[in-house]
């Protein structure tokens, strides 16, 4: 356990850390606009069959 106290893990700036965050941010946001897209375009599919094939 001594060494891995000894050894140095390198991080990014925190400057690019939070330009990351921001990036990955507005990724899961665009993610879950298209999930909620594609579950009312599944809903108004499923809609449109009933209402043409009864």
């Amino acid at each position: 356990m001594g060494r891995l106290r000894e050894i140095s893990i390198p991080l990014p700036p925190l400057s690019l850390q939070a330009a990351f965050a921001e990036q990955a941010n507005r990724l899961d946001a665009l993610a879950r606009a298209l999930d909620a897209a594609a579950a009312k375009a599944d809903s108004m599919a499923a809609a449109l069959s009933a209402e043409v094939f009864g």
